[in-house]
């Protein structure tokens, strides 16, 4: 993994030294000896422990599809993105804290996925990174799941003003509006469960989101149950 490397502690500042001089960003991780809880309240902030997990794919295996379905699975995760193919999980008991049946994809799940496509990964727990860090790293996430709930609520509105032109199907909406839905419940979920662990609030844009996949579906019921019209001359 190039964009990952391991430095004995000696050697930790000359490497930053050397790499701000010539403005390569980068991220100081440090493994822990022992498990540290998430602490967050108005003041206090550490994320606690982390499982990082990096992977790669062969160049020639490297695919369209593969990118997508990594895409998919990184939507049910509560990760912190480092950087390409680089993600923080929280190091919790995520059998505990999950109710049965639940789509998170926890890192091990996520491993045990990239394994399946023929990727190459590498799973270290117990990292600790700056609080700075953790924050700009926080408010990234918030900015993912705000876009996906956006995105969401756009994907929604376009459906209803095709139906309202009558520029698509009621079966072909359906069918785009099963795959909103589906994508709604997973972002839904790790949302729920970031705001659960890291207290992150997005409930303004998750309600919008909410409402517009509401509508759509109501949208949808009155096209499906209207009758057909022949026009005989």
């Amino acid at each position: 993994m190039r964009n990952l490397w391991k430095l004995p502690s000696s050697s930790v500042n000359r490497v930053k030294r050397y790499l701000s001089t010539h403005r390569v960003p980068c991220i100081p991780l440090k493994k822990q000896r022992e498990i540290e809880r998430i602490r967050i309240t108005q003041n206090n902030f550490q994320l606690g422990s982390l499982i990082l997990v990096a992977y790669s794919f062969p160049s020639e295996e490297s695919s369209v599809r593969m990118r997508k379905h990594v895409s998919r699975l990184l939507r049910r995760s509560p990760y912190l993105k480092l950087t390409r193919n680089i993600y923080l999980w929280p190091q919790i008991s995520f059998r505990r804290l999950l109710p049965q049946g639940s789509k998170i994809i926890s890192p091990r799940r996520f491993v045990d996925a990239i394994q399946k496509l023929g990727g190459e990964t590498i799973i270290i727990p117990r990292i600790k990174i700056e609080d700075k860090i953790a924050l700009e790293l926080l408010e990234a996430i918030k900015d993912i799941r705000t876009k996906e709930f956006t995105s969401i609520e756009l994907a929604c509105k376009k459906l209803i003003q095709q139906l309202k032109e009558s520029s698509v199907s009621a079966l072909k909406a359906k069918y785009s509006f099963n795959e909103i839905k589906i994508r709604f419940i997973h972002t839904k979920e790790t949302f729920f469960f970031l705001k659960k662990v890291y207290k992150i609030d997005l409930m303004k844009i998750y309600r919008k989101a909410l409402r517009a996949i509401n509508e759509c579906k109501k949208v949808i019921q009155i096209q499906s149950k209207m009758p057909i019209v022949s026009i005989v001359d």
